[in-house]
């Protein structure tokens, strides 16, 4: 199991950002820099293998192009898959990292493993006190939801709850600017000059207009 912590990789292709950071912190636990966000920490229950790389294609594997980054994305597949040790970053940090569980388990058995991100000022107690943070945010989300009409069976609020959840986790954020895609990002292979002759990429470049 490779519970994974990364960093939507903007710094390739906009030259002002800067590159925020994953290190190991102390034991089982991965520190967080981020110029925006403050210092975090992702603490593991256990003792699994910390493994970090960065959040950045091979670029090698995919488009034969050396860009001379020895750490790529496909790190820990190739890490733990195919057994290269060299794929992954033996200083411990990156803009990508993954805490690596070795678990066997009997027919039926289950294990849980803790982790909880947190503000790097909170307490070392964090891992031991999750399951009584996780049934505060079940009272919570019971709290929020309990404005369902009395005249909907069990069922039916159940509908409901999950509908308007579903609304909520579904929210994501789309960023895509044309005119960029089109020419290719920063430090990347130029990309195919058909590309521009995609009748979406043409209406995409008159709606940029």
């Amino acid at each position: 199991m490779l519970p994974t912590i990364w960093f939507r990789n903007r710094w390739s292709w906009v030259k002002t950002t800067e590159k925020p950071a994953l290190f190991r912190g102390a034991e089982s636990t991965i520190y967080i820099e981020e110029p925006e966000l403050g210092p975090y920490q992702l603490i593991m229950e256990g003792s699994p293998k910390l493994l970090f790389t960065e959040n950045e294609s091979n670029a090698k594997a995919l488009w034969n192009w050396d860009t001379g980054q020895a750490y790529a994305k496909d790190a820990f597949h190739r890490r733990v898959i195919r057994g290269c040790e060299d794929a992954v970053n033996p200083e411990l940090r990156g803009t990508k990292a993954c805490g690596w569980y070795s678990l066997d388990l009997g027919a039926g058995e289950t294990k849980v493993v803790r982790l909880r991100l947190t503000r790097r000022t909170e307490p070392s107690r964090v891992i031991a006190d999750i399951d009584g943070v996780f049934t505060e945010r079940i009272a919570e989300a019971d709290e929020f939801y309990s404005f369902a009409p009395a005249t909907l069976s069990a069922d039916a609020k159940n509908v409901q709850r999950q509908a308007l959840a579903g609304l909520l986790w579904s929210r994501q954020y789309y960023h895509l600017v044309v005119e960029d895609w089109l020419k290719g990002d920063l430090g990347q292979p130029k990309p195919p000059a058909s590309r521009l002759n995609r009748p979406q990429c043409i209406l995409g470049a008159d709606l940029q207009r």
